[in-house]
């Protein structure tokens, strides 16, 4: 107990000092701090993974802790204040190592066999023996999920009990922080607890969420960074210069993290990023900085991978080839940034990446129909994903449902500035992942462990941030639209009736 204690107060630690450095500092501290403690053990691991120095998790937690006090102590030497609520600073830590208690004494884990995988890769890095990887574990089940859990090892355990769970209840205070500020300014602080109150019971009360907060895998890390890069994206767009740093910085911790948390971490991470790119109101340098470590983090990655292929004579798939690809457009996409006219064509930038998703699906789902097989990937793939989410086969219950007629519903009737940040990626989300069923060589399955089902976790909680966000929602689209064409014909009345009376 005493060692996962040490553990997750390193991370808790780094993470919050760090985070404090960025300017931030209220009752939300302690949920960003120990995502981004997270973020920084992920991001560390993985270069000494990848340099080929040593993987011991005490290493990489020492390290975790030992940046951000080096950066606080510049910070401080400049002058700068850092001071913390000692009430906030006693009671978040006493609540960390509470929480730590009561989830190993509960010790509630859910596993599969990619579990096992992630744990065999953290043993692996504990060991120091991360060279006798596997292509298969690297491939499909990379870092990070194996890096946070490595540290078990020292008291001969193979997770941690409480990582996963504290990042649960992280995500759900970010998610409460980031409600109340969409809400500032537009609604009275009564309701806006009231609506803060129902988002949160939403997610909760989730059959899969409760699930992935004790699963060992990274589904819930990918959904608690989309969320949060949507959110910090939304922040920087809609207030800039209002501590935009602090999302700044978030987003650059992230974005390598998802890289190698799954497969197609680089996509997510670019369709995430898509919005802010093209906007202007975001300072050039800081978009920049952001599609580079995009493109750096791919880069540095599926060059690791096309190294190890090499390595044990195996050719290099397609798969990783095309990221490599897309890791090298994102830096040569930088200088783009630069033209002025770019968020003048913002909005058709967004529309043809989406346009050109179901487009892609289509020519993969034309061109397997072509062949000699005469199989048809994407037909089976939307059959077991509808088996999955109305039925009980994907333990979902009735949630997806409701919530995709509320999405609908939500996307239909209401409309606020900025709220492409939170829709964009939830929309793209479903032509992406029917794309990759062609990509990893065969349709989906009926069944709650199937690819598909666990990864509508991942924007799981940011729809219903989108749904619950429109309370506050400052026009209402078909209302305007009718009052607009209402307008249009009124004109075209009066015009014809003055040229009437003129005749």
């Amino acid at each position: 107990m005493i060692v996962e204690m040490f553990c997750i107060l390193t991370v808790f630690l780094g993470g919050s000092i760090l985070v404090r450095t960025t300017g931030f500092n209220n009752w939300a501290l302690p949920a960003f701090g120990y995502t981004a403690g997270i973020c920084i053990l992920v991001i560390i691991g993985s270069l000494q993974a990848l340099s080929g120095l040593p993987t011991h998790p005490l290493i990489t937690l020492s390290l975790t802790l030992l940046f951000p006090i080096i950066l606080m102590f510049l910070y401080l030497k400049r002058g700068v204040d850092l001071s913390v609520n000692p009430k906030l600073a006693v009671t978040s830590i006493a609540s960390i190592l509470l929480a730590v208690v009561f989830f190993r004494e509960t010790n509630l884990v859910n596993w599969h066999t990619d579990s096992i995988h992630h744990l065999i890769v953290g043993q692996l890095l504990f060991d120091g023996n991360f060279s006798l990887v596997n292509m298969s574990l690297l491939t499909n089940r990379l870092l990070a999920v194996a890096i946070i859990h490595a540290p078990a090892s020292f008291q001969g355990e193979y997770y941690l009990r409480s990582a996963f769970p504290l990042l649960a209840l992280s995500t759900i205070g970010i998610f409460a922080w980031f409600l109340k500020e969409y809400f500032r300014d537009k609604l009275e602080d009564k309701y806006i607890w009231y609506f803060t109150v129902v988002g949160i019971l939403m997610i909760i009360t989730n059959n899969r969420f409760i699930f992935n907060g004790f699963y060992i895998n990274g589904h819930l890390l990918m959904a608690s960074f989309i969320l949060i890069s949507a959110c910090c994206s939304w922040r920087m767009a809609s207030r800039p210069g209002d501590s935009s740093i602090t999302f700044f910085m978030m987003q650059i911790l992230f974005i390598p993290s998802m890289v190698v948390t799954r497969a197609e971490g680089s996509i997510l991470a670019f369709i995430l990023l898509l919005p802010l790119l093209v906007s202007e109101v975001v300072p050039k340098l800081q978009r920049a900085l952001l599609l580079g470590v995009l493109g750096l983090s791919t880069i540095t990655w599926q060059a690791f991978l096309i190294f190890k292929y090499n390595q044990f004579n195996i050719s290099v798939p397609h798969s990783t080839t095309g990221l490599l690809l897309l890791g090298i457009a994102c830096l040569l996409l930088i200088p783009l940034l630069s033209w002025q006219k770019i968020a003048k064509i913002s909005m058709y930038v967004l529309i043809t990446a989406e346009i050109s998703l179901w487009v892609i699906l289509y020519y993969f789902r034309r061109t397997e129909l072509l062949s000699e097989h005469q199989v048809d990937t994407l037909k089976t793939s939307i059959m077991v994903t509808i088996e999955n989410a109305v039925f009980i086969d994907g333990s979902w219950g009735t949630s997806l449902v409701v919530l995709s007629i509320l999405f609908v519903f939500v996307l239909l009737l209401t409309d606020a500035p900025y709220r492409i940040y939170f829709r964009f990626p939830i929309t793209t989300f479903i032509p992406i992942y029917f794309i990759l069923a062609f990509l990893r060589g065969g349709a989906y399955r009926v069944s709650d462990g199937d690819a598909f089902n666990r990864s509508l976790m991942h924007i799981f909680p940011l729809a219903i941030f989108f749904i619950v966000s429109a309370a506050a929602s400052e026009r209402r689209r078909i209302p305007r639209y009718f009052n607009e064409a209402l307008r249009f014909f009124r004109i075209k009345r009066k015009e014809t009736a003055d040229l009437d009376t003129e005749t």
